[in-house]
Parts: C-alpha cells; structure tokens; sequence
C-alpha cells in the first residue's frame, strides 16, 4: 500500500469517527448519513482499478469545506 492509500484510508476512517462522534452525541442523522455516505463514495473511488488520487483530493477538500468541523489537514492527501 503506497502512502496516498494509507492517507485516504486515514481521511475515510476520519469521516467515519466523525460521524460516528455525532451520533454519540445526538446530532442530525442527515448530516450523519451524509458523512457516511462521502465515506462509502471515497471507498469505492479507492477500490477501482485505477485509482484517480486528484479526484480523490478534490472530493476531500469539498468534504473539508463543507464539513468543517472535519479537519481539512485530515482529510488531505497531497504533499504528504
């Protein structure tokens, strides 16, 4: 596994704790959901044949933007 996998796995299990700590916390099973669902999209993008790490990053930082409470530094797969 090269080191792009393991940070957007790092980013994948970072959604996935996030989401998870909203539900401990009682918040809004949408934006739970949805958290979940980025995970699940980001999972399939990883797990094709030939993996597009550019779309994966822009995903990411879409997700940061939108979800700020979830850290963009995470969720960031360049330069690393």
């Amino acid at each position: 596994m090269n080191t792009q996998e393991k940070l957007t796995l790092r980013a994948i299990k970072h959604l996935v704790t996030t989401a998870r700590f909203k539900a401990y916390h009682g918040e809004d099973n949408k934006r739970i959901a949805s958290l979940l669902d980025e995970a699940d999209y980001i999972c399939n993008l990883l797990s094709s044949d030939e993996i597009d790490f550019l779309r994966i990053q822009r995903v990411l930082t879409a997700i940061s933007e939108q979800y700020t409470e979830c850290s963009g530094e995470i969720l960031s797969i360049e330069g690393n």
